[in-house]
């Protein structure tokens, strides 16, 4: 009784865990963002369709530079070993 019980919860856990893996990520993808993000901000600040066309391919330049550059200061914050903290006299 108790095997089939475990084999019963074992099963039951395994189905659960590949059912939760086959879920879409929540958000949007890179293209959805930026297309929401260009169609809101080209309302909002009120350009026209040529302003826009001339804008954004700078304005999502400049975004993926800024990622590039960030991405890689954290990889290089994350490479640096964990300096020992010594006592400082007026911190006692």
């Amino acid at each position: 009784m108790i095997q089939r019980l475990a084999t019963l919860l074992i099963t039951l856990y395994i189905s659960i865990s590949l059912q939760a893996q086959d879920k879409k990520k929540p958000g949007f993808t890179k293209e959805e963002f930026r297309a929401r993000q260009e169609a809101y901000l080209t309302q909002k600040a009120e350009i026209t369709q040529e302003e826009a066309t001339k804008f954004f391919p700078i304005y999502f330049e400049l975004q993926d530079r800024k990622k590039t550059v960030n991405d890689k200061a954290w990889e290089q914050a994350r490479a640096r070993q964990p300096v020992e903290s010594k006592p400082q006299p007026w911190r006692s």
